[in-house]
């Protein structure tokens, strides 16, 4: 039988109308053949419509566990984090973070799990909330 672990999951992503998406599009085009071109604003609505119908889909009263915010800032790693394991890339030009070589941390108490985790809280800090619910209304409101 699954055990309710009371999961807090939080999601950060680049806003989708920020200058700076405009700026990751033109890093990947760079070198990219245009036709492969991945547009940075249509990838994050993709990840916020795919958020928002997993939020609608879990019970409501599980929802507050999920959180989703938007920054407006240039990153400077991709991160996945679990417990204290840590998958880091950085935003190189002409490849996704996904598709870059991922630095893996065991231990959020090195220094390099450290230094992660408080551009995480920076990026935590300057990002707003997204409601779920109303996620384009939400995301509209967001001033940049």
């Amino acid at each position: 039988m699954p055990v309710d672990q009371q999961v807090r999951v939080r999601v950060l992503l680049l806003h989708p109308s920020s200058p700076v998406a405009g700026l990751r599009d033109e890093a990947l085009r760079a070198v990219r053949d245009p036709a492969l071109a991945v547009n940075v604003r249509a990838s994050v609505e993709h990840c916020l419509a795919g958020l928002a119908q997993l939020n609608a889909e879990i019970p409501a009263a599980s929802r507050a566990r999920l959180q989703v915010r938007l920054y407006n800032s240039l990153p400077s790693i991709a991160v996945f984090k679990a417990d204290q394991h840590f998958l880091v890339s950085s935003f190189l030009h002409g490849q996704l973070a996904i598709d870059s070589t991922q630095i893996e941390i065991d231990g959020a108490d090195t220094v390099m799990g450290e230094e992660v985790q408080q551009e995480l809280r920076t990026l935590w800090t300057i990002g707003k909330d997204v409601d779920l619910l109303d996620r384009r209304t939400s995301v509209a409101s967001i001033s940049l």
